[in-house]
Parts: structure tokens; C-alpha cells; sequence
């Protein structure tokens, strides 16, 4: 069969083919102009063009149609099969379309045609003959007959309604032509006639688009302000959700300007909530007459039967009456997880709201309970008619198995179905009645292919709007594009946690201090109490020495587990001098030389302080100071050249015995850095990837390497916020992941594997600093937890 491809043409001529509104469901006719041209002395000689209707033949010009594809059952007539990529208005696939032209045997003037979908059947729009007597080829030689067809054809279940992806600005139009602000994030709802009204934030607009997929601006996108009037010279500032009424008004969450504004049927914008704060803190809250109640940056509406507008900000869920009072709806007590009488539930970050046609209310809200939690976890909750909080679904952070990774977009039908983006896992999820979470639509690799609900490709879906016929409207690729997925996503599969190696055989144990029991003591380990340490450094007789932060001291742990203060400890200050004399300002990152001198970053004072084995201090003036105007980790080789990461350049740069500074790296993250017995430094730095992280190394005169990039952190990948590094003797890295509470190992080939996770029994909560002994075992700063810990393995 051969294949004539149309799929530019549309695009290239800036044409539009007409498709009636009412088949933008599960299937569409694409009108198409055929024309057959016959040699006028060969009549076999057969060649077909195609054009959508009013195209130009010329773009694509005549090919040959071998009529051998076959015979009638009577052998009367032989044909040939094309198949024709037709456009379809505001989707990003073109249509496929298979003509087939018949010739009579006994006549070879004689032609018939057919046409169908691609799944359809011939005999929809059955065999028509076509005369060719439409005109002849300038040199006559060819004759030739058009003819145009209404084809029915299937739409891909997902396909791309509007925008282009990667492609950002503020355009209206239609189809692909129409362009969003980059940054995403933008609420829409699905009007009565189809339309799909849009907030986008960054243009500052409230949009309209179009069942036949064209964008006009409502009301605002004249840059960013609070004005009142016509939609022409209203603005607005950030506004992150709409609302529609039956009465044809639109609700607008103004988030920058902590408002809810009103678009009525007319098109003039007024302010029917919210007025100045006394403060600007998200913890402000008054309730009362609209006009004078206090708003904090509302995110999400959602407009019940009854005409009350539910209002979400941060930590609360806030209504707006039809009468015109603001009263808070529930949360607002505390920034927690807690389910129960509205009243008394609290909330960790509220995402997303909606409402079913029984008045219940849903949200998504993102919790991370206090420190010592593993990174947030999502849950989708439910306040009921009576005013009770339940949970629906609690998924663990995805780092940890959870299924839900960074969700950001809700939304639930009359009947109470909930269907989610999973953002981190670039799929459309749908929440069952029992519970569990299934697959909508998506494969979950990071992509913008159109397809069968089990083959499109998403990149972060965000927010999430559901039509009258039961299909969605997604945005996504970063806010650039909105994706239109049609109903019955039934069986695709659910994107699960990929799993991460475990290290077996560890042991954990506490070396010196007791859990949560904070201070400044010293004496046997398990009497000594630390405040909030954050990194330590092995000295060269196998000490452990600690940035002890909030006791502004040295601290150091001998083979016996007894614990001394080596300088520091008065009181914060920057005074250099004797240990029982010297001040620090919250030290945080430590190194020690081959010869016994630690090197401390004194974050307070934002100083390197020197600290001589018997606990001298004094500070590092001159070109040091110069060079590392803010610096922000240190280690040190066994040459005695210190390194030094500064958070103002973002680089590395060497420090020798001699005072000598050489560079060695740029685009360094924010955490530590360690250095191995060949004088490579191992840092993090941000990955390529989306809130990812990459472990790299880098020499004197040599480029850097990545040794290991964490390309899954958006739906549960190995790494937070890698924060201490260390090297093995085998060449092994070790990191303290503070974001995860986990221990993580990258072999020397850059194999990744977990040591001891938050939820095991040893219980981490933020380790931050961590150093490997000469044996191959960890030692661990819990900064949370203010202990010390040891971590041994099978045979050590």
C-alpha cells in the first residue's frame, strides 16, 4: 500500500479544516479532496493527489496508485489502496484515511472510489464512480477527476487540544498556535458548551478555549495589577484557578493579590473577596464580610450546587457564601496531618480542591509531619457533608514505594470519582472505591506522543478538568500544551516505584549521645549530649571531630567513645584564640589535615577557622577570604590541600600547604564535598533531570564526570537532598541523604544501592555529615536526633 503524507500541510499553509463541534468526542469526519489522474493514452497509468479541503495539490504533488492490490469477488474491477495522514484541527495526530480507487477491467475509463477510517469499514460510505472530466494536465497528456469526502475517522484517545510542546508566550489563536506562559501550574474548568476556560497565570489572563480549539482572552493579560472593569483593562496577578457558575460568571483565585475576583456574564471583572493584610504572614487570617475578610494567596476553587465557592490556601480550606461572608472551612489550626471534625483537621499543603454533586469536598494535600519524616507523602481527603475529615488514599513518598509522586492536579465527578495527575510519574491515575489507585492514561516514561490511552506519553501533567462526556483535560508538558483524554482508560497500567537495591548485613548503632536529648556535655558516650550537629571529620589518629552547630563548638570522640569539647562552646562569637577562649559562630563544615589541623566553615561569621591540635583557634585572612567570600563545605587530601566549595560561585577551588588556589570545578550544588586518596573531589550538583541530583568528581586538569545522575527523582528516585559525602577506600561514595534519611552507596561503576533507609529500625532521621573510617565502616551525624551514630557491616 503506499502512503501519502499530509501530516504538515495544515500547518505549512495555515489552513484549518472544518470539523463539526458535536464529533470532538471519540471520532470526527475529516473532509479530504481526492484527485485521480489517468494517462489519456495508457489507461492504466493512474495517479492520485490529495489535499484537505482547500489545500493546494502542489504541496505534496501526484504520486503513482498501481492499481494491484487486488480484484472484485467478480473479477470485473482491479484497485489500489492509498492511505492518506490526514490533519485534524487542534489535535496533534494527523487522522488516517485509506482510499482505494477501482477501474473497471473491461473499461479503464471506467473509475470508482471508496474511502474509510483507518478502522472503519468501506462500506460506511460505500463505492461512488468518478467521472474525469474535471480537466486535463497543461500538455494534455492526463485527465484527471476530483471528488471530496467526508470520512469518519478515530481520534487517539489522548491527544493534544492546544499549545505546542516546549513552546511558551502568550498567544490566542487556534490549535498549536496558541501559546501559555511557561511555568504551568494554571487551573481550567470545562464551561457547559465545551469551552474550556483557563487561568494562566503568568500572562496574568483568564482565556477562553473553544470546542473547535480556538483561544480568545477573556479578561486580563495586560501585565500584572489589581484593577477592577472590563475584561479588556482588568488585571490581575498571578491568578492559579477558576471557578464557573451556571449564572455564566467565572470565579477567579487571584493569588497575587489575594483576592477572589468575578468575571460576570458581561465581561466586567470585580473583587467580591479579600482585602488588605496586616501582615504578610501565611498564618493571618480573619473571616467576615467578603470585602473585608483576609485571603492568603488562595490556590484552587472549586463552586458547589448550592453556590458556596470553597477557597483553598495553604494549610486551610476557606468558603465564600452566596451571601457573601468568608468563614474558614476546616484546617487552620496547624500545619499537621489530622483527620476529624473540619474544625479540628489540619492540613500540610492543600494542592488541589473539588467538589461532587452531593456537596462533599475533596482535596490534595501534601504532608511532611515534622523533621524526621521521609520527605512528604500525598493523600487525597474528603470532608463529607457533616463536616468530618477522612483520608481516601495515603501514599507514602514515592522514594519510599508510594504510588503518588508530586501530584498536582485533582478533580471528581457528580458521582464522586477522583481522578489525579501523578506528576512525578507522568500519568493519569483514577482513585477506586477501594481505595487503590489505577491507571488512566500514560505510559510513565517522560514524553508528547498522542496515542491509546496505554501508549500516549505525558511529561508533568499538572491540573486537571473533567467534561460533560466524561473525558479529561490535562495541562501538561511543563504548562505548554492542555491534552484532551477520552473516557474508558480502564486496565492501563498503574507506574509503580522503581525499587533500589539494599545493602544486607548493617548494623547501626548510636556512638555517642542520646536521641532528641540535646545540650553540652561532655564525658563517656552515652552521657554526652550534642546540639544540632551537622558534619564531622576523622582526625589522623582515628578521632571523630563534630561541627557541633548550636553549641558553636569542636567537639571530639576518642576510641574509648568519650567525648570532649576541643575549642568553642563559650557562647557564639569569632574569637580566635586558646580553646577555653576561642568562639565560633555555628560551625558546620569540618576537615582535618594529615597533620592533626581541622579547618572549619564558620557559617555564622561566614568565616574558614583554623584549629591547631591543641586547640588554638584562628581565622584565615587575605586572599582566602577573597577567594571564598561565602563558603559552604571544606575537605581536605592527604597532601594537606584543602578543598573548598563557595556558595557564591558555585565552585571548587584548591587551597595548598603553600597558600597556592587552583580551580576545580563549577556548578556545584549545595552540599558537601569529599575527596579520595587520588585527589578526585566528589560533590553533588543539580542533574539534568528535574529535581534531580547527580553525584560527579573532578581533578586538577581533569574535566568533570558524572559518576552517578538520580534520573528517577521526580517519581521516587534515590536521592533528596544529598548533603555528606564520603569515600571509601574501595572508591566506593557514600551519601548522607537529609531530605530521605537514608544512607546511599554508589559503587566505583556507579551502581546505586540504599544502606540504611529512614524506616528502618536504626531510625535516621536527617543524617547530614558522614566520614569512613580506615576499616570501611560510616560514622554519621544525626543533625534531628543530635547523636553520632556508627554503621558496620558483615565482617567488620
Amino acid at each position: 500500500m503506499s502512503r501519502l503524507m499530509l501530516v504538515a500541510l495544515a500547518a505549512v499553509l495555515g489552513l484549518a479544516v472544518a470539523v463539526p463541534a458535536a464529533a470532538q468526542g471519540g471520532g470526527q469526519s475529516a473532509p479530504i479532496e481526492v484527485r485521480v489522474w489517468q494517462d489519456v493514452e495508457d489507461e492504466l497509468d493512474i495517479y492520485v493527489s490529495a489535499r484537505p479541503a482547500a489545500g493546494s495539490w502542489r504541496t505534496l504533488g501526484t504520486i503513482p496508485l498501481p492499481l494491484d492490490d487486488g480484484v472484485s469477488s467478480t473479477g470485473r474491477y482491479r484497485y489500489g489502496d492509498i492511505a492518506l495522514d490526514v490533519p485534524v484541527p487542534n489535535w496533534a495526530s494527523p487522522a488516517t484515511v485509506e482510499v482505494r480507487v477501482w477501474q473497471d477491467v473491461g473499461d479503464d475509463r471506467n473509475i470508482y472510489i471508496s474511502a474509510r477510517g483507518s478502522t472503519g469499514s468501506w462500506s460506511t460510505l460505500g463505492t461512488v464512480p468518478l467521472v474525469l472530466d474535471d480537466g486535463v494536465s497543461s500538455d494534455g497528456s492526463y485527465r484527471f477527476g476530483d471528488i471530496r469526502l467526508e470520512v469518519p475517522v478515530r481520534l487517539e484517545a489522548v491527544t493534544t487540544f492546544a499549545g505546542q510542546p516546549g513552546l511558551s508566550g502568550y498567544a490566542d489563536g487556534s490549535g498549536h498556535g496558541i501559546r501559555f506562559a511557561y511555568g504551568g501550574a494554571f487551573g481550567l474548568e470545562v464551561d457547559g458548551d465545551g469551552s474550556l476556560v483557563v487561568a494562566d497565570p503568568w500572562n496574568h489572563a483568564i482565556r477562553r478555549i473553544s470546542p473547535d480549539g480556538s483561544a480568545t482572552t477573556i479578561a486580563g493579560g495586560n501585565g500584572p495589577g489589581l484593577r477592577d472593569g472590563h475584561g479588556d483593562v482588568a488585571q490581575f496577578e498571578r491568578p492559579l484557578d477558576v471557578a464557573l457558575s451556571g449564572d455564566g460568571s467565572i470565579y477567579v483565585a487571584d493569588a497575587g493579590n489575594s483576592r477572589i475576583r468575578r468575571i460576570g456574564a458581561d465581561g466586567v471583572v470585580t473583587t467580591v473577596a479579600g482585602s488588605e493584610p496586616a501582615t504578610n504572614s501565611p498564618y493571618e487570617t480573619r473571616d467576615g464580610p467578603a470585602l473585608e475578610a483576609v485571603l492568603h494567596e488562595p490556590r484552587a476553587l472549586a463552586l458547589d450546587a448550592y453556590g458556596d465557592l470553597y477557597i483553598t490556601e495553604q494549610f486551610r480550606v476557606r468558603s465564600l457564601s452566596p451571601s457573601g461572608w468568608v468563614s474558614t472551612f476546616a484546617g487552620g489550626l496547624g500545619i499537621s496531618y489530622q483527620d476529624g471534625p473540619a474544625e479540628e483537621a489540619e492540613f500540610r499543603s492543600v494542592l488541589d480542591i473539588d467538589v461532587d454533586d452531593a456537596g462533599n469536598v475533596y482535596v490534595l494535600d501534601v504532608s511532611n509531619v515534622g523533621p524526621g519524616e521521609p520527605g512528604a507523602y500525598s493523600t487525597i481527603r474528603k470532608i463529607d457533608t457533616s463536616g468530618v475529615v477522612t483520608t481516601l488514599h495515603k501514599s507514602d513518598n514515592p522514594s519510599y514505594g508510594g504510588t503518588l509522586a508530586r501530584p498536582t492536579g485533582m478533580a471528581v465527578t457528580g458521582d464522586g470519582q477522583v481522578f489525579i495527575s501523578n506528576t512525578g510519574r507522568h500519568q493519569i491515575v483514577r482513585l477506586g472505591d477501594d481505595g487503590q489507585l489505577w491507571g488512566v492514561a500514560g505510559t510513565g516514561e517522560d514524553g508528547s506522543a498522542d496515542g491509546s490511552h496505554g501508549e500516549a506519553q505525558f511529561s508533568q501533567p499538572e491540573r486537571i478538568a473533567i467534561a460533560p462526556d466524561g473525558s479529561l483535560f490535562a495541562v501538561d508538558q511543563g504548562g505548554t500544551v492542555i491534552r484532551r483524554i477520552l473516557a474508558g482508560g480502564d486496565g492501563v497500567p498503574l507506574v509503580v516505584a522503581p525499587r533500589i537495591a539494599q545493602v544486607e548485613g548493617v548494623s547501626v548503632s548510636v556512638l555517642a549521645g542520646r536521641e532528641r536529648q540535646r545540650g553540652l556535655v561532655d564525658g563517656p558516650a552515652h552521657r554526652a549530649r550534642f546540639q544540632y550537629p551537622l558534619t564531622l571529620a576523622l582526625d589522623p589518629s582515628g578521632n571523630v571531630l563534630v561541627a557541633d552547630t548550636l553549641n558553636h563548638a569542636i567537639r571530639r570522640i576518642d576510641a574509648e567513645g568519650t567525648v570532649t569539647t576541643v575549642a568553642g562552646g563559650s557562647g557564639e562569637g569569632t574569637r580566635d584564640g586558646p580553646p577555653n577562649v576561642a568562639q565560633f559562630s555555628s560551625p558546620s563544615w569540618i576537615a582535618v589535615t594529615p597533620d592533626g589541623t581541622a579547618y572549619v566553615v564558620d557559617e555564622g561569621s561566614n568565616r574558614i577557622r583554623k584549629v591547631a591540635p591543641d586547640g588554638t583557634v584562628e581565622t584565615l585572612l587575605g586572599e582566602v577570604a577573597q577567594t571564598f567570600p561565602r563558603p559552604r563545605a571544606i575537605a581536605a587530601d592527604e597532601e594537606g590541600n584543602l578543598y573548598i566549595s563557595d556558595a557564591g560561585s558555585r565552585s571548587i577551588e584548591r587551597l595548598s600547604p603553600e597558600g597556592e588556589i587552583s580551580f576545580i570545578a563549577q556548578g556545584v550544588g549545595t552540599g558537601g564535598i569529599a575527596v579520595d586518596a587520588k585527589g578526585f573531589v566528589y560533590y553533588p550538583r543539580p542533574g539534568a533531570v528535574f529535581q534531580s541530583v547527580a553525584i560527579t568528581r573532578a581533578g586538577m586538569g581533569s574535566a568533570p564526570e558524572t559518576l552517578f545522575e538520580d534520573t528517577r527523582a521526580l517519581h521516587g528516585g534515590l536521592l533528596s537532598q544529598a548533603w555528606g559525602l564520603a569515600v571509601a577506600p574501595d572508591g566506593a561514595v557514600y551519601i548522607a541523604d537529609r531530605g530521605l534519611g537514608r544512607i546511599v552507596r554508589i559503587s566505583p561503576s556507579g551502581e546505586p544501592s540504599i544502606v540504611v533507609a529512614h524506616d528502618s529500625p536504626s531510625g535516621l532521621a536527617e543524617p547530614w555529615g558522614i566520614a569512613v573510617r580506615p576499616d570501611g565502616s560510616l560514622v554519621v551525624v544525626d543533625r534531628w536526633l543530635s547523636v553520632i551514630w556508627q554503621i558496620t557491616f558483615d565482617g567488620e
